[in-house]
């Protein structure tokens, strides 16, 4: 490349120049001819010396192409080296700066302003054309711009100094219906979403202070004039040097339906509890007090609604009953479900009820609580024992009975625990009746089975009910016999 330039002492000159900027800067002579650069101007061309620099104007545009944000090439005599040379400065003209082979990946943005020297420049420099890179903040705006019109969440721009709207995303425009053009442009006072906000003062001081809003209810008048219930923050942002506030909001209109939709579940649920016929309860896990009953387990507890609210469960216990569900190892975290467990319960006149009871833990407000199932079987347990009584009576004088009738009697009054076999039962089942044997009371059960007692004290129910027997001796003998253990 011929350098046909001119090399020039330009410390002084530039020493005032850099005390003051941190850009490219270049020299250059009438014909706008390139006759100093520095450092920063070097690099940002693609050089790695500043001598690479000193070219002619027709050499620099053969090499670079300088063009408008529009992609247009600047006219005849626009040229900023042109310009500068027929002594027409200019400040900020925002320009793309690429290598003349018109790769986009190597384009710059680049803001120029052309500066005359004066008589004091050193010879033969007459201007200064000085350059400041604003690709990556250029690329950063454009990262933002696609970042903010993708986001779903709708959101707004105002710009503080005019307190006018500069963007809108699409998220914003879905909910309320606007236009782009309705709302970018105008001012903040025709649409004020700040309208109605729970601290609407101190969030529009905090608005011309460029400082954060913070959440809080507000309403946004749409285009038919109905109002839409938002939640709206402020966030403090630069948009293109300019103080600017982001506008962000989350529409409540969803959530107050399903806000709606969930009352009304729940009133359905509390009407289905209420009015159920089968007698159901809340009761606290942690001291059994009734949290919340029906009018089917007033009515078989014969105390009022407001008078069971008032007591625990252990209060209608029948005298001398442990309930195990009160006495829940406290480890137990899983609060396992309880599936008709034999219970009495004492009535509010004293009579002593059987019932079967099913619990189930669950949430009761903020507190843990388990809702309980009753089935009253006192009748059924009366005919059952009106049914014994009379095979019992049968069987004193069996002279008129055949050997097979008394056989079905005998069954009727002790049922046969041998059709029984050992397959009926789940291993785990087997597991529990194998240490039962053994003499293990039910907590050492748990401990080696590493269960809690409550799971164990339903795994022996539940071995008593296949095999029916209602003792625990009589378990151990029906394990033996079928070979569990030996002795």
């Amino acid at each position: 490349m011929n350098k046909e330039t001119h090399n020039i002492d330009v410390a002084p000159a530039m020493h005032r120049l850099v005390d003051q900027l941190d850009q490219g800067v270049l020299l250059l002579d009438s014909q706008g001819n390139i006759v100093w650069a520095n450092d920063a101007a070097a690099v940002l061309h693609g050089f790695s010396h500043r001598d690479d620099m000193r070219l002619t104007a027709s050499q620099y545009q053969r090499q670079f192409d300088v063009r408008y944000l529009n992609h247009h090439a600047p006219g005849p005599g626009q040229h900023p080296l042109s310009r500068l040379a027929n002594e027409k400065p200019f400040e900020d003209l925002t320009m793309l700066l690429s290598a003349h082979n018109g790769e986009h990946a190597n384009r710059l943005t680049v803001q120029m302003s052309g500066v005359l020297l004066g008589p004091e420049a050193p010879d033969p420099a007459v201007a200064a054309l000085l350059l400041h890179d604003l690709t990556d903040q250029v690329n950063a705006e454009k990262r933002f711009e696609k970042a903010f019109a993708a986001n779903p969440a709708p959101a707004l721009i105002v710009r503080i100094n005019d307190s006018r709207y500069v963007k809108v995303n699409r998220g914003f425009l879905e909910m309320t219906g606007y236009t782009e053009e309705a709302i970018v442009g105008q001012p903040f006072y025709e649409l004020d979403v700040l309208r109605k906000a729970q601290h609407r003062e101190e969030a529009l001081v905090k608005l011309r202070e460029h400082a954060t809003i913070t959440q809080q209810e507000g309403v946004i008048i749409l285009p038919n004039g109905d109002e839409k219930v938002v939640i709206v923050a402020g966030q403090p942002i630069e948009v293109q040097d300019d103080l600017c506030m982001l506008f962000t909001f989350i529409d409540l209109d969803e959530r107050k339906q399903t806000e709606i939709a969930l009352r009304a579940t729940e009133e359905s649920l509390r009407s289905a509890f209420r009015m159920a016929p089968v007698p159901m309860f809340l009761c606290s896990s942690s001291d059994g007090r009734f949290l919340k009953v029906n009018r089917a387990f007033a009515e078989l507890s014969g105390y009022s609604l407001e008078g069971l609210l008032a007591k625990k469960l252990s209060d209608l216990h029948a005298p001398g009953q442990t309930w195990q569900l009160l006495n829940q190892d406290p480890k137990n975290s899983t609060k396992e479900a309880i599936h008709q467990q034999d219970f009495q319960l004492s009535t509010q006149n004293g009579v002593v009820l059987d019932c079967l009871l099913s619990a189930e833990h669950s949430q009761f407000l903020e507190e843990d609580a388990w809702l309980c199932v009753l089935q009253d079987i006192t009748e059924r347990k009366r005919s059952e024992g009106d049914l014994m009584a009379a095979i019992e009576a049968v069987l004193q004088d069996t002279s008129w009975f055949s050997e097979r009738v008394l056989e079905k009697l005998a069954q009727l009054r002790q049922p046969k625990a041998n059709d029984i076999v050992l397959d009926d039962l789940t291993d785990r089942e087997q597991e529990v009746l194998v240490l039962l044997c053994q003499g293990l009371p039910d907590v050492k059960i748990a401990q080696q089975l590493k269960l809690s007692p409550h799971t164990v004290r339903n795994y022996v129910a539940a071995i008593y009910s296949k095999i029916n027997v209602n003792r625990r001796s009589d378990a151990v003998i029906w394990g033996r016999e079928r070979g569990l253990i030996q002795g």
